[in-house]
């Protein structure tokens, strides 16, 4: 029996155990726990609705904002700053030239100059793109957009390559994480050395035969021979308006299979056809008189994986209705040809595998064609030739390299 507040639980005064005093411990416990669980639940769920509607719920405010009547606002004399090293940084520039370029306009952070550390938390923010997801859930209209998506993907793609490793600042290498050994399937890296007249010349070596001492014979090739036979190749490919058809008439061709022929839709239609089928007879069943708990619980089961079905179909349509016309498909492609080698580059090229009479060039798109390389289509295909002095170390002769470009 509890006598008082302050009357001990589960032990005595005397030292002994109090039975009853356990029970009431535990009791005591797990209210506590409901209630923390249940305060929890209440603010999660009030700060979704507040979202919802668009409101801003605390935290830092990205550079370019601020909040008026709980929403955030476009500060445009700071939105115009991060709109610059946005551009600045997807052009090719670095950020201490950014940060030179931001002080010779006179340009301030919150009346301090620009550090690097500040640049890049401005570059790695993708919520100027309108768009943030907190906690699973994808919300657009509590970021107003600042950044274009594309530019915004631009930018992280580079980022997270200049994450893996640090390039050469005098002389960058193009293919950087993109080249890889036909011999041995290895990754090609840059490697720079002196010749005898003391000048400094770069290539691209196997990783493999250099640090994993696989046995690849693969030899080094010439850093901007190479360069230049891929850039070549690529606008070559796309500015022939014959090997631009072919390409773009193949890629809508697949993606008008994808749509037609969606294996995760057709699975999902099948499931819930299924579900409604079950879901009929049951009802049948309790309009007949067949009302028990059992049935109770079954229906209320197959209600819910119904309502799931129809959630999982509608995103999956969704999926399927962004396409792109051959007159998009064209774009992508033209367009990138105005970009700087490195980021047409990283645009265009998924991977460069290079073989000893031959390379090929696999090409990114727009859509996700779901293809591996045995599936790929070739579109383009040309001889070149390159100097086995450039190419290896043996007497200068003129060695013919096919170049190859797929999807």
């Amino acid at each position: 029996i509890l006598i008082s507040a302050t009357q001990r639980t589960s032990d005595n005064l005397d030292g002994t155990k109090n039975l009853d005093g356990i029970i009431l411990e535990n009791v005591y416990i797990g209210i506590a726990e409901y209630y923390s669980a249940e305060l929890s639940q209440k603010v999660l769920r009030g700060l979704n609705e507040n979202r919802k509607k668009g409101l801003f719920c605390g935290g830092s405010i990205p550079y370019g904002y601020t909040v008026i009547d709980k929403k955030l606002t476009i500060v445009e004399d700071k939105a115009k700053i991060v709109r610059f090293i946005f551009e600045q940084y997807a052009m090719g520039l670095i950020v201490p030239e950014i940060i030179t370029k931001l002080n010779n306009l006179g340009l301030m952070h919150d009346g301090k100059p620009f550090t690097q550390n500040c640049i890049y938390g401005i570059l790695k923010n993708k919520r100027y793109s309108g768009i943030c997801e907190i906690h699973g859930v994808v919300y657009d209209n509590i970021y107003p957009r600042i950044i274009s998506k594309e530019i915004i993907d631009n930018v992280q793609i580079r980022l997270a390559r200049n994450k893996a490793g640090r390039g050469n600042k005098t002389a960058p290498y193009l293919l950087r994480f993109k080249l890889f050994c036909g011999n041995c399937g290895c990754p090609m890296a840059g490697e720079s050395g002196t010749n005898a007249k003391g000048n400094r010349e770069f290539y691209y070596k196997c990783y493999g035969k250099k640090k994993l001492h696989n046995g690849c014979q693969k030899q080094q090739i010439r850093k901007d021979r190479l360069e230049e036979i891929v850039l070549n190749s690529i606008i070559d490919a796309i500015k022939d308006s014959k090997t631009l058809n072919t390409m773009v008439d193949r890629l809508f061709e697949l993606q008008s299979k994808q749509i037609e022929s969606s294996p995760v839709l057709t699975s999902l239609l099948a499931e819930k056809s299924k579900t409604d089928k079950a879901l009929d007879n049951l009802v049948t069943a309790v309009e007949n008189g067949l009302m028990s708990n059992t049935t109770n619980k079954r229906l209320r089961e197959l209600e819910q994986l119904q309502q799931e079905l129809e959630e999982k179909i509608a995103t999956e349509k969704s999926k399927q209705q962004i396409t792109f016309s051959k007159e998009e498909l064209k774009a992508f492609y033209i367009d990138n040809l105005k970009n700087d080698p490195q980021i047409l580059i990283d645009n265009i090229v998924h991977k460069v595998i290079l073989y000893d009479e031959s390379v090929t060039i696999f090409f990114n798109s727009p859509i996700s064609t779901g293809l591996d390389e045995s599936q790929g289509f070739l579109f383009y295909e040309k001889k070149h030739h390159i100097d086995s002095k450039k190419y290896r170390y043996a007497k200068t002769e003129r060695i013919p390299i096919i170049v190859r470009a797929m999807i």
